[in-house]
């Protein structure tokens, strides 16, 4: 349940390393090859940086990305292709945030624009769109209320644009905090 999750993340904040799996822009299509590479990889916990549905759906996909990375065994996938990977090593959290397709059924109340952890004493902003310097710094006066210099945003993860990118903010977009963007795990079918 939630209690279980809480206290998995608990455990991966002081953790001295933590393998973390990223997604976004699924819109509402659920490729169970990102679960297997997920657990190929050992992924300790799931961040999703929005755009789940695409106007509704995103329930199921977090359903079964939830379901399938705490299964005991995993369906092999077609004949030719990679063993299953050996189950994980217990809970595996999935924190998840809304995107702008995100608009429609309960996605506006059970997914938050956006949301701080931390892993391997790191301090993690999820958002969907990549945050402006001075937005950035906006939200980290939020997060932690108090001054600049205790508990800083160390990493930015985001989705939108669809392009899988990592960089250690060199140009300075996001205040010196370094940003990975998961890219697109599906593209939205054309709308009739």
């Amino acid at each position: 349940g939630e209690s279980d999750e809480s206290s998995v993340l608990a455990s991966l904040a002081t953790a001295p390393s933590c393998i973390v799996g990223l997604v976004s822009d699924t819109h509402a299509v659920y490729d169970p090859e990102v679960t297997r590479c997920f657990r190929r990889a050992g992924a300790q916990v799931i961040i999703h940086a929005g755009d789940v549905g695409h106007h509704g759906g995103h329930e199921e996909v977090l359903s079964r990305l939830k379901g399938e990375m705490n299964q005991s065994c995993v369906d092999p996938g077609p004949e030719g292709t990679d063993p299953p990977p050996e189950p994980g090593p217990g809970l595996v959290p999935v924190v998840a945030i809304r995107g702008n397709v995100d608009d429609v059924g309960n996605a506006r109340d059970t997914l938050p624009e956006e949301t701080t952890l931390t892993l391997a004493g790191h301090r993690v902003l999820v958002t969907h769109v990549r945050p402006t310097t001075q937005r950035l710094e906006q939200l980290r006066q939020q997060d932690r209320g108090c001054a600049d210099d205790d508990d800083p945003i160390d990493v930015v993860v985001c989705g939108h644009s669809h392009k899988a990118e990592a960089d250690d903010d060199k140009h300075r977009r996001t205040a010196a905090a370094a940003a990975a963007e998961a890219g697109a795990a599906a593209e939205a079918e054309a709308e009739a």
